[in-house]
């Protein structure tokens, strides 16, 4: 039931939401076409990307501190939680057509792994700026960050941990696929 709630949670497409409540470029239908703050950066402007960005990061809070309050075990936090990062991707509110995951896993760095969420920011900046490739930057830097985070094994539960950040990379790589083409 928690799982399903996480993963319902993060089916929950706040650029689609915002769009709509400020009557603003529609991210189904502009840009990428997808719900990203990406997307709603570009298309909307920084405002709207970092709205966008910030309720898709407090969507993965809210679902730890809902479970946390439930006393759920450390290592099925993590599990639970990433769901919220599968929801965002794959929606099923709009025909699993999501955003690519990046806020929701910035979250998830924030909460499990915050020495790698420093890592993850300085790659991704670097990259930003030297390839001004968005795309290319959150694929870099989410490999490097779950690389680091098997190498230096500081997942809670090694086996949960380490299935759950290697779904969520290659999800990201199959999102970020028109990146790479």
């Amino acid at each position: 039931m928690m799982m399903l709630l996480c993963y319902l949670l993060g089916s929950i497409q706040f650029g689609y939401v915002i769009s709509r409540i400020f009557n603003v470029n529609n991210p189904y239908l502009s840009g990428s076409q997808n719900t990203g703050a990406t997307n709603m950066w570009r298309i909307n402007g920084p405002f709207f990307g970092l709205f966008t960005f910030i309720l898709d990061v407090l969507k993965v809070y809210i679902a730890f501190l809902i479970l946390k309050k439930m006393g759920v075990q450390e290592s099925y936090l993590l599990l639970s939680t990433s769901l919220c990062v599968i929801g965002h991707m794959y929606p099923c509110f709009n025909l699993y057509q999501g955003g690519k995951g990046i806020a929701c896993f910035v979250a998830i760095l924030s909460l499990f792994f915050p020495k790698v969420l420093m890592l993850f920011i300085i790659v991704w900046s670097a990259l930003k700026f030297i390839t001004s490739d968005v795309g290319i930057a959150s694929i870099v830097s989410v490999l490097i960050s779950c690389t680091y985070i098997y190498i230096e094994k500081v997942a809670y539960s090694m086996f949960i941990g380490n299935m759950v950040l290697f779904i969520i990379t290659m999800l990201t790589i199959v999102k970020h696929r028109n990146n790479i083409i």
